[in-house]
């Protein structure tokens, strides 16, 4: 019997515009200033892992490719979250109906400013972990096994959605049932199921 959904943030309850949001640049130009800054720099996983702050990152970025400032800044400025990081309305209002009959936590990679603008929706959920803070950042098993052991959590009892396939695998390693996350119907239909 499920009694805990566990989601990601990023890709599930928010959606990663990231570089998409820099409108007046080519398609091409955006991912290639998303993989400079984003997922594919050594950089941002230690934003991610806590050990360095949004804000430094962005300063050591844009002293090593001066020409992006503009677009740089427009990505690290917190009032600009709700257009990089936008939270999907209809997810959000499926885990405030869930959260009458289920337990709801997050485990997410996540950064210090992403969280703080998130902040007051995540605290009407019932706890989570987030990388920033953990010093640990999925796929590793002992980040997910710090939310099961934190919430005394069954992972036998558990249900966890990511919008990336090898956080999923290295939840059903720990038990979980695991779905990788598509739309609001990934979830009731594993809950249905």
């Amino acid at each position: 019997m499920i009694r805990n959904i566990i989601f990601d943030i990023g890709g599930v309850l928010a959606e990663e515009v990231n570089g998409r949001a820099l409108t007046h640049l080519t398609t091409a130009e955006q991912k290639q200033i998303s993989d400079l800054i984003y997922y594919k720099s050594p950089g941002f996983v230690e934003v991610l892992l806590g050990n360095k702050s949004s804000a430094d990152y962005a300063n050591e970025m844009i002293a090593k490719h001066p020409h992006l400032e503009k677009e740089i800044s427009f990505l690290f400025a917190p009032k600009n979250l709700p257009v990089i990081l936008p939270v999907k309305r209809q997810v959000l209002d499926l885990l405030y109906e869930l959260h009458n009959s289920y337990k709801i936590y997050f485990l997410s990679n996540i950064t210090d400013v992403c969280y703080e603008y998130l902040k007051s929706t995540l605290q009407c959920f019932d706890g989570g972990v987030y990388s920033f803070r953990e010093h640990f950042k999925k796929p590793d098993l002992a980040f997910y096994e710090l939310l099961l052991s934190r919430y005394q959590i069954n992972s036998a009892e558990s249900v966890f959605f990511d919008d990336r396939e090898k956080n999923v695998i290295a939840a059903r390693e720990l038990g979980m049932r695991a779905e990788v996350f598509v739309d609001t119907s990934t979830v009731t239909d594993a809950l249905e199921g």
